[in-house]
């Protein structure tokens, strides 16, 4: 398996050369800004700033992952990532737009986690009942509404198309900005979702063949999806990145520029298109 994946890797290397070197130069650039932090200090008055924070070192390590499992030849498993991916940027642009209800949500969040930890302990038997926690009935029906009964839902308490709706005005009204969003939204998106979960689409995915005797499945590593997974990866991640430059006010334009914008035509085919 070991020479298998090794020899996947090394000719995946090749053939999509210019597509990872744009990807490893995003990363770095990532990683540059970081450390020394070239935009101005988070506002500690301000929760919502620590949660987008958070949020973008969360998308660096994602990123990170989906480029590593495509550089290895497993293209669905760096779509799978994508899907968490592109989520948390759309959480992002919503934190910049909904900053007080942001701070508000993830508080309310995590007492909903708790609540539902205590009926999870009390269910399993795992604890004495008197050293339970017990909160406030009416509390608790309001945070069900928000979050739902399970915790089903956003720690927002919206779905994604709801979000990605009270964030599409950011990308301003130049040509390929919102149309790229919704693209990725409603094309890319859906399809990483479906790779992520069972689905008819999943499970045709891994057919290569089938006859009346044989049935011929994809395992191991490939170029199946890679091509896609890097460039949804790019384009998500850019876009997290971009947010970040401008909120916390980054003098970067012409650097960022050579970065991303210029390096998004390592996606692009013979015929101009991506």
């Amino acid at each position: 398996m070991d020479n298998l994946a090794g020899s996947v890797r090394a000719e995946l290397s090749k053939l999509h050369a210019r597509e990872l070197g744009a990807c490893d130069a995003l990363a770095q650039f990532a990683v540059d800004i970081r450390s020394p932090w070239g935009g101005r200090s988070l506002d500690t008055d301000h929760e919502d700033e620590a949660v987008l924070a958070v949020i973008f070192a969360r998308t660096f390590n994602t990123y990170l992952a989906a480029i590593e499992l495509a550089r290895m030849g497993f293209g669905q498993q760096a779509a799978m990532l994508n899907r968490s991916l592109f989520e948390d940027m759309i959480d992002a642009h919503w934190v910049t737009v909904n900053p007080e209800l942001a701070a508000q949500r993830l508080k309310e969040h995590h007492l909903h986690g708790r609540m539902l930890l205590a009926d999870a302990v009390r269910a399993e038997k795992l604890m004495p009942e008197d050293e339970i926690p017990t909160f406030d009935a009416a509390r608790r029906a309001e945070l069900d509404k928000i979050f739902g009964d399970y915790g089903e839902k956003s720690w927002t308490g919206l779905s994604l198309h709801a979000r990605a709706e009270a964030v599409t005005h950011l990308w301003g009204d130049e040509p390929g900005g919102q149309d790229a969003l919704r693209h990725y939204r409603r094309i890319v998106h859906r399809e990483n979702n479906q790779i992520l979960h069972l689905s008819a689409f999943s499970i045709g995915s891994q057919v290569r063949a089938r006859t009346e005797d044989a049935l011929t499945l994809r395992l191991g590593p490939s170029d199946d999806h890679v091509g896609k997974a890097l460039l949804a990866a790019f384009w998500t991640f850019g876009q997290t990145i971009s947010l970040i430059l401008d909120t916390f006010g980054f003098k970067l334009a012409e650097r960022w520029k050579a970065v991303y914008e210029d390096q998004a035509a390592a996606f692009e085919s013979e015929d101009g298109t991506s």
